[in-house]
C-alpha cells in the first residue's frame, strides 16, 4: 500500500513539474512581444475590484 502511494505522489509531482515547464516556456515566448500602456493605472484597477 505504501509503495502505491509513493508512486502516485511521484506521478503527481512529475505532472506538476511538466505543467510548470510548459507555462514557463509560454511566458518566455511572450518576452518582447507585448506592448505596455504607459497611461494604465494598475493601482486604480486593483482598488476597483474590492
Amino acid at each position: 500500500m505504501v509503495v502505491q502511494n509513493a508512486a502516485a505522489v511521484a506521478v503527481r509531482r512529475g505532472f506538476a513539474r511538466a505543467v510548470a515547464r510548459r507555462e514557463q516556456k509560454r511566458v518566455a515566448e511572450l518576452f518582447g512581444k507585448l506592448e505596455w500602456d504607459a497611461a494604465f493605472d494598475y493601482k486604480a484597477e486593483r482598488s476597483r475590484r474590492r
